[in-house]
């Protein structure tokens, strides 16, 4: 006879749900191993620091994850040994644990830990390192987070030559900085991420203070980057303007690189300003056009790539149209005010209208003249025989656009280097 409901033995439903597909690349990749390797747990440890890490992945992966402190809950109904190993329970993973092993991966090193993990993913996966894109990030977080007096000390007593060593690995600053997810009101840290193109894999990482700013963070990721990679150089790396200044293509050698050139440089502006349609060829892709032209910015011989969108200047010519018009009001509101404005002698409201002038950014005063206007001792309308008592002047102009100058903006609509 079959054996009822009530005497079959008690079943335990447990999920894996995603995490089961994380958990298989973590194990491939060999995170876990490297980690115990590199942080030895004590033997009454119930759960070693690679174990640890792949829970703290696993929570960062899950469609809701918990913070620190309900760790243990997250993992609760889930098959904690299936996806962490053998004899592992969801109560073993502590608060007190995890920041033990955080705070022995923040003396090992982060950056290195990273790297050589990411080493580990290209010789498994068979991932091309040629070309890198290297780019920054800034992450905001709550609290006031009051910086240290302490923070920066250093114990130079071991060094014979006076030069400050860090005692401890030098943490960030987190600060206010430039917002790239628009939270100015929250201080932040910031993030370089270096990758291959070749499936957008993690190559390096470094964590930087909340106001560091691009130009000096990526050579500096760059050459931590060659120094762990054992002098490993890319072929190319692709980065944002950020990077573009003088003192970067000096810094970074002989690496070769690509780079937008912003038009806040003079030369990149002057140069979208000169070209002329007909210097442009037709791109393969629809829309766009090109122009070379060679170059040597900061002592570097270049070629810059000049690109026109056809969207983007239709889009930039309207910006700018509706920049032209908001400026003339507020100018010839300001003009107004002056034009009103009595002067002493014709000299000083001359000196005034080239003052005025040299504040326009769109137009220029049109044909300047100046009203005299005659003032009496007496009140009331003056006899034909009164002589003036004194002469005030006042500016007499109007606005007219800078049309050579509108010209050039125009020119420059559409246009990256």
């Amino acid at each position: 006879m079959s054996k009822t409901l009530l005497e079959c033995p008690e079943i335990e439903v447990q999920d894996i749900d995603h995490l089961g597909i994380v958990a298989g690349i973590v194990d491939e990749i060999g995170i876990v191993e490297l980690i115990d390797e590199l942080i030895p747990s004590h033997e009454l440890e119930k759960i070693s620091a690679g174990q640890i890490v792949k829970a703290i992945i696993l929570n960062c992966m899950a469609f809701i994850t918990a913070p620190m402190y309900l760790f243990h809950q997250f993992f609760e109904g889930k098959a904690t040994e299936h996806l962490l190993g053998e004899g592992v329970k969801a109560e073993f993973i502590t608060p007190k644990r995890i920041g033990s092993v955080m705070d022995e991966l923040y003396k090992y090193g982060l950056t290195k830990l990273f790297a050589q993990i990411t080493l580990e993913v290209v010789k498994k996966f068979g991932i091309e390192v040629k070309v890198g894109q290297l780019d920054s990030t800034s992450i905001s977080v709550q609290g006031e987070y009051l910086e240290s007096e302490e923070s920066g000390e250093v114990n130079d007593s071991e060094n014979p030559n006076g030069v400050g060593i860090p005692a401890e690995p030098e943490p960030v600053t987190i600060t206010y900085g430039y917002s790239r997810d628009h939270r100015p009101d929250l201080k932040q840290f910031t993030t370089d991420l270096l990758v291959s193109q070749d499936c957008g894999i993690p190559l390096f990482m470094t964590i930087g203070n909340g106001n560091d700013s691009d130009k000096k963070s990526f050579i500096e990721t760059i050459k931590a980057f060659q120094e762990t990679w054992q002098g490993s150089k890319l072929e190319v790396i692709v980065m944002d303007s950020g990077f573009f200044s003088k003192e970067n293509l000096q810094a970074i050698g002989s690496q070769k690189w690509i780079s937008r050139a912003p038009n806040t440089i003079k030369d990149v502006n002057e140069l979208c300003q000169t070209l002329l349609p007909e210097q442009f060829s037709p791109s393969k892709i629809n829309g766009y056009s090109v122009s070379e032209v060679p170059s040597v910015y900061g002592n570097v011989e270049q070629r810059w790539i000049i690109i026109e969108s056809e969207q983007k200047r239709a889009a930039d010519l309207k910006l700018l149209e509706e920049k032209i018009k908001k400026q003339f009001q507020e100018d010839n509101r300001r003009l107004a005010t002056l034009c009103r404005q009595d002067f002493a002698c014709e000299t000083d409201a001359q000196q005034a209208a080239l003052k005025f002038e040299k504040t326009l950014k769109f137009h220029y005063l049109l044909t300047v003249n100046f009203e005299k206007i005659a003032h009496y001792s007496k009140p009331g309308r003056p006899a034909k025989d009164d002589d003036p008592s004194s002469y005030t002047y006042r500016i007499v102009t109007s606005l007219a656009p800078d049309n050579d100058l509108i010209a050039k903006l125009q020119r420059v609509c559409g246009r990256m280097v």
